[in-house]
């Protein structure tokens, strides 16, 4: 990937990215090493930060005596970071939006999840397709996709066919007795596959990734007595999802794992609740996108489900246990006011 290391170009980003009204992602290589973005972002984010514009990008290096650092460094300092922990010696990537630090990626998380992170706070900004040539490509996509998969339903219907003339033959010759139910025969039949755990990978205020297992059948409120009783987090919180965007309300939290839809693997964020209880989380509003949004149909974690969304409500549920509700209303990522 090509970078600008011009004087004052941060400024220059900065002012494009609000007149923009998208992101600005800051990547700090140590030691100037410009690859490090290179090496594990994907072509699906690379396309729509390249070719869609998705967000203004610029390298800096994290150097005291760099102009352009000291440029981001002033402009960070009059920030409310959140408690986001920008590191002068370690490779980050700074998620930057409405005057805001919306989050920093770095080498804590893995690669998939950071390609997963990147893609729900850029996806939504990408530029409208006015390119013949684009549309054109895309249309042959289109139709490239679509003819590999009636090849493959038509190679799975000869094999269907081929399957039922051999049972019908070995039924009439007596040589196998042979018990077919009716869900062997099903046409175009997808199943996911069948996992008994989950994997969560658990963002905290304090920047700390906590990565824990548990079985499909244990609930959120297995998870957040996990977070209280083992790693210590005594004040309240809320649960977030990063993809799809959710806020889980209280009667999420006695719901098991997969009946969340958390399998087999997920991203989490915690938020503390603050006094007055009404503080929304940075990421997200209260604004709903739906089935139809580009992150609603991301991966969840490994896959996802478009369908899934929290709708507020008038009035919450109460725990059955004799302790303090903890969960909020349902909120999205990005501000509405930034959408395209």
């Amino acid at each position: 990937m090509q970078w600008n290391t011009m004087e004052t170009f941060f400024v220059k980003a900065l002012n494009s990215s609000r007149i923009k009204k998208k992101p600005l992602i800051v990547s700090l290589s140590k030691s100037n090493d410009v690859n490090w973005l290179s090496s594990w972002i994907n072509e699906s984010n690379k396309y729509i930060i390249e070719k869609k514009n998705a967000c203004v990008l610029i390298h800096i290096n994290p150097n005291e005596i760099d102009s352009q650092y000291q440029s981001f460094k002033r402009f960070i300092n009059g920030l409310n970071n959140d408690g986001h922990d920008i590191s002068d010696d370690t490779n980050q990537l700074v998620i930057i939006h409405n005057n805001e630090v919306q989050f920093v990626i770095n080498d804590s998380m893995d690669d998939e999840e950071k390609n997963d992170v990147l893609k729900a706070f850029v996806a939504d900004f990408v530029d409208e397709v006015t390119n013949v040539e684009e549309n054109n490509e895309s249309s042959a996509d289109t139709y490239r996709e679509e003819y590999l998969k009636a090849k493959q339903e038509d190679s799975l219907e000869r094999q269907r066919l081929r399957r039922l003339i051999e049972l019908d033959r070995l039924e009439k010759n007596n040589d196998v007795k042979h018990e077919v139910t009716m869900s062997e025969l099903k046409e175009n039949i997808h199943t996911k596959e069948k996992v008994d755990d989950c994997k969560l990978s658990i963002k905290t205020p304090e920047n700390q990734n906590i990565i824990c297992t548990f079985n499909k059948n244990k609930t959120l409120d297995d998870v957040r007595r996990f977070l209280m009783d083992e790693k210590n987090i005594k004040r309240e919180f809320f649960f977030h999802r990063v993809i799809p965007k959710i806020t889980y309300k209280d009667m999420d939290e006695f719901k098991s794992l997969e009946e969340l839809d958390l399998l087999p693997r997920s991203v989490l964020v915690i938020e503390y609740k603050s006094e007055s209880h009404q503080k929304a989380y940075k990421f997200f509003d209260a604004k709903n996108y739906g089935a139809n949004g580009i992150i609603g149909s991301l991966m969840n974690w490994w896959h996802g489900d478009s369908s899934l969304h929290v709708e507020s409500e008038d009035e919450e549920p109460t725990k059955k246990e004799n302790r303090e509700t903890y969960n909020g209303n349902t909120t999205n990522l990005l501000d509405p006011n930034a959408k395209r």
